[in-house]
């Protein structure tokens, strides 16, 4: 068997191109390094560097040992960094659960950041919000992420709230109203996209109607957002969304802002008495960066 720290040194001596200096950079004699190099090649039962007047060289054999060499180191350099994030706790497994919209919009860019720490695995399940609490309280993830409006606070006291962001509501319209105002496209005649099976859209509706003195005309009622956006882009309404929903706007539609519309708060959600361990933090403040560069990629223009 090929002993694999030998196979380490023979890295640095393709990397200097001489026993000298890779002797001297590991910090052994050049003797050393020549009986180990020795060994190797008995071990391999092949040749695997040629002397020369300006140092030495790799054989075949010594260059395929060589491509190993190095997929090896970058595994232990790998185990080195997982092993240093076990010990300052931020390894390990989180379960985390998201809703659809967030899910849709952030986690790209989540799991991009999170991949730069080895020992961190994120285990995601996304469901509606009643489930993501249930699943908190029944300790099958360790957080969720979770939302509420100002009229419908969340008040289990089994569960803890962090607040993260806040999420403003926008108009979609067919994209030929496109350079209107939010203003030019309401009154008692505008049809209506809302969802269906009593969507809090539909509550966010039914209360902005109440704050500008208009009755909403419900045309449509959408399973999905995806779904009101194609009814949105044939013409048949115009539909209040989530800003989260809208990561993905199809052809034919439109994004206006609305600031009459209420802001939708979104929480980290734990089980009261749970302390996060310093793995949580880690994939909270990912969430954190997914969320500000989407925020600046919205602020900057359509998508």
């Amino acid at each position: 068997m090929l002993d694999p720290r030998r196979l380490l040194l023979l890295r640095s001596v393709a990397r200097h191109g001489s026993l000298a200096r890779a002797a001297e950079q590991i910090g052994i004699t050049t003797s050393a390094l020549s009986q180990h190099m020795r060994k190797l090649e008995r071990e391999a039962r092949l040749p695997l560097i040629e002397r020369h007047s300006r140092g030495v060289s790799l054989t075949p054999a010594g260059s395929t040992l060589l491509a190993r060499a190095d997929s090896m180191a970058t595994d232990l350099e790998a185990l080195d960094r997982e092993l240093d994030e076990l010990r300052a706790g931020t390894g390990g497994t989180v379960r985390c659960g998201v809703f659809p919209t967030i899910a849709a919009a952030l986690m790209p860019t989540v799991l991009l950041t999170l991949s730069e720490h080895d020992s961190l695995r994120l285990s995601l399940r996304s469901a509606r919000l009643r489930t993501l609490e249930g699943l908190v309280k029944s300790r099958d993830l360790d957080v969720a992420l979770t939302w509420d409006y100002p009229w419908a606070r969340r008040t289990d006291t089994d569960l803890v709230d962090t607040p993260f962001i806040t999420d403003p509501t926008v108009l979609l319209v067919p994209s030929a109203q496109a350079n209107l105002q939010w203003h030019d496209v309401l009154s008692d005649r505008t049809r209506w996209v809302s969802r269906a099976d009593g969507h809090m859209i539909g509550e966010v509706l039914t209360r902005v109607g109440e704050d500008l003195s208009f009755r909403p005309r419900v045309a449509y009622e959408a399973n999905d957002w995806n779904e009101a956006q194609a009814v949105v882009a044939a013409g048949l309404g115009v539909a209040l969304a989530p800003a989260l929903a809208t990561d993905i706007v199809r052809d034919g539609v439109a994004v206006l802002d609305f600031p009459p519309g209420p802001q939708r708060t979104v929480y980290f959600t734990r089980l009261a008495g749970h302390r996060p361990v310093p793995a949580e933090r880690v994939v909270e403040q990912a969430f954190t960066r997914a969320w500000q560069t989407w925020e600046g990629q919205r602020a900057a223009g359509p998508r």
